[in-house]
């Protein structure tokens, strides 16, 4: 049971600080590549087959048309199978972390077909001063998608089995119930088969072992007795000084009617 415990808090701590590859909404991986067209992307890491990030400026349309969340700083999209670390994205990414002067230059006069080269190079400078590249990390493989399933449905099983365990203690009278290990019954269990006790054990009590012979024949054929509707007493007092043999005859009777027997002393009731 501790180590079902220990197991299920570690499970939890994995969730609560392990996964931290899924940062943000998740979106569609071509959404990233139009944004890192854009240069929208301010950083980048991957992990595994998760690529994480954090846009320049939060994109203002929706991933896809059924999206009804609300896009956040971070972000995090699962890159393409049938491996990891997709080349079309991260090369996009690359070549926005370094300044590229020709394509400032380009977009310069597709902007203006009329522009000066003083203009032009007005332009470069002004775009390598408001430069930001993007930055790029990784952190490794992540767990697969099979893993991550099994850690995912750990949880419910380890929570299923924990409930089996309590029910299965809590079906024990003497196991003290959900609270087994602070109030377990101190009755020592003894089972036919552990050296049996018969009435030949039992030197004398003819009386009492008579008087107890519908006990044993009621414990043998319970349903003997219910069908015709006889109600059995809830016990039987066995009475006498000290050391008359009052245990050893209630285990003859279990012995007898081939039943555990429970022994526990008087003080341990309270």
């Amino acid at each position: 049971m501790t180590l079902l415990v220990i197991l299920l808090v570690a499970v939890l701590l994995f969730f609560m600080f392990g996964n931290s590859a899924k940062r943000g909404v998740e979106v569609p991986y071509s959404f990233v590549l139009a944004h890192a067209k854009q240069d929208n992307i301010q950083s980048a890491c991957t992990h595994g087959e998760i690529l994480s990030g954090e846009w320049r400026e939060i994109p203002k349309e929706k991933p896809y048309p059924e999206f009804e969340g609300k896009l956040t700083r971070d972000f995090h999209a699962f890159l393409p199978s049938p491996y990891a670390g997709d080349p079309s994205v991260w090369a996009q990414l690359e070549a926005n972390a370094v300044f590229n002067e020709e394509a400032v230059r380009e977009r310069a006069r597709q902007a203006n077909e009329n522009i000066t080269k003083e203009e032009l190079d007005r332009a470069v400078t002004t775009a390598r001063n408001n430069f930001e590249p993007v930055k790029l990390s990784s952190e490794g493989q992540n767990m697969s998608r099979g893993a991550e399933l099994l850690t995912y449905l750990s949880i419910p099983l380890l929570f299923l089995l924990f409930l089996y365990f309590m029910m299965r203690r809590n079906a024990d009278p003497f196991s003290g119930g959900m609270m087994g290990g602070f109030i377990r019954s101190p009755a020592r269990r003894f089972e036919k088969s552990d050296e049996p006790v018969t009435y030949k054990e039992v030197a004398g009590l003819k009386a009492a072992k008579q008087d107890l012979q519908e006990v044993v024949e009621f414990l043998k054929n319970p349903r003997r007795f219910t069908r015709i509707g006889a109600r059995i007493p809830k016990g039987v007092l066995l009475v006498g000084p000290p050391g008359t043999g009052k245990t050893l005859l209630a285990r003859a009777t279990a012995g007898e009617a081939g039943v555990p027997f429970f022994s526990i002393n008087g003080s341990e009731f309270i």
